[in-house]
């Protein structure tokens, strides 16, 4: 059966991560794209270390690489963090680095670890067919930007315009700070920090996001690529972002008992987060 490797990615966005998969035909990069505040690790806590144990497609995840994108979600415009997810993009998608293959500088000392080598050393060259980009709030947004660039940039002939989008409670409609969120803000001093950040600024401002939505839909409409659709999952308690998607979008049925924070994080009696994912590519 196939496993899972990690391997860090530095060199092409600091603080970044792949979970590699040692199944030969692996055809599908899945890129992760945290949101405000979040970071590659916390956001998708879990997803690494159940993604050979828990899944509930598993042909589909044994034939996919992970990488988790890092990315300064608080000071930095949307449109600056989309440049910066296109470059990411540009790197491992469809042709990945051929050192994220290579069997880590290691002597082996039994047959279980020459086995291991000799397998990773199988596995070149490697070039994915899919590409699927699961985002959380903030990453919606900058996801969808990166999108439009993309497709404005080539005139809708990038390869990455045909990627399929998931979407954790997306704050592509805005932010919806209120009730005890506010509440906490204002005991916390916090408010003014967040009107600091352009991306926060960005996602209250209604100019910018129904922009986003309108260039979305436009060139959706006149190059009907499937990166310029997206399915999208809220939690049932979601507080922080408005529970609305773009006209041709699909908004699942809401995760019940989930919030904005837990809604993309899976566990034990929670693994709706991998069969969304896996609905999306279906």
């Amino acid at each position: 059966m196939a496993g899972h490797h990690r391997r860090d990615v530095d060199e092409l966005a600091r603080g970044a991560f792949a979970w590699v998969s040692d199944d030969s035909e692996t055809n599908t990069a899945v890129v992760f794209v945290h949101g405000f505040f979040g970071d590659a690790r916390g956001t998708w806590l879990n997803f690494p270390g159940m993604i050979d144990s828990h899944v509930t497609a598993e042909s589909f995840w044994h034939t996919s690489d992970l990488f988790f994108l890092e990315y300064p979600s608080y000071d930095r415009h949307i449109a600056d963090n989309a440049d910066g997810l296109l470059r990411f993009l540009a790197h491992v998608f469809p042709n990945p680095p051929p050192s994220l293959f290579r069997p880590r500088s290691l002597a082996p000392r039994s047959k279980h670890l020459v086995e291991l080598v000799l397998r990773w050393e199988q596995l070149q060259p490697r070039v994915y067919q899919h590409l699927l980009l699961v985002g959380h709030s903030e990453g919606a947004v900058v996801i969808r930007q990166a999108m439009i660039d993309a497709c404005q940039r080539t005139k809708g002939k990038d390869t990455l315009l045909g990627a399929h989008l998931a979407l954790f409670a997306p704050a592509h409609r805005g932010v919806l700070v209120t009730g005890w969120v506010r509440a906490v803000m204002e005991v916390a001093g916090a408010e003014r920090l967040l009107e600091l950040s352009p991306a926060f600024v960005e996602m209250k401002d209604e100019d910018f996001i129904n922009g986003v939505e309108r260039n979305t839909d436009a060139l959706l409409a006149k190059h009907g690529l499937p990166g310029l659709t997206a399915r999208a999952l809220f939690g049932c308690d979601e507080d922080l972002v408005r529970v609305q998607v773009y006209s041709n979008d699909v908004r699942e049925e809401c995760a019940p008992n989930e919030g904005h924070r837990s809604v993309c994080k899976p566990r034990g009696g929670y693994l709706t987060p991998f069969a969304f994912i896996e609905r999306v590519f279906a």
